[in-house]
């Protein structure tokens, strides 16, 4: 797979940051099927404070109804939280796992 195929194929994987991507490619060839994945958590663990930041603020908040990855839909509606009472955003909310403007 070429470079821009293997970017363009994983670079969503953290919250649509292709850098991650880019930078694991030099690291080919994988042993097995773990080591991917191993290598790009490293890569994450790697960034500085202020770039681990800036990824986690790029997730969708709990609950979120915005423009979301498709992982991050799956991952939602797999826990339920496309089927939030408007009592169990308003936890949510007031919890900070999710902000006021989320769940409308």
């Amino acid at each position: 797979m070429s470079q821009p195929d293997f970017v363009a194929a994983l670079g969503a994987v953290f919250e649509d940051t292709p850098a991650i991507a880019q930078k694991v490619w030099d690291q080919r060839p994988f042993a097995d099927q773990d080591d991917l994945p191993q290598k790009m958590v490293m890569i994450v663990n790697g960034l500085s404070q202020a770039e681990q930041i800036s990824l986690i603020q790029s997730h969708p908040d709990l609950g979120s109804k915005a423009k979301m990855a498709d992982a991050s839909v799956e991952e939602q509606v797999e826990v339920g939280l496309d089927r939030l009472t408007s009592n169990e955003c308003d936890r949510l909310t007031q919890r900070r796992w999710t902000s006021p403007r989320s769940c409308a």
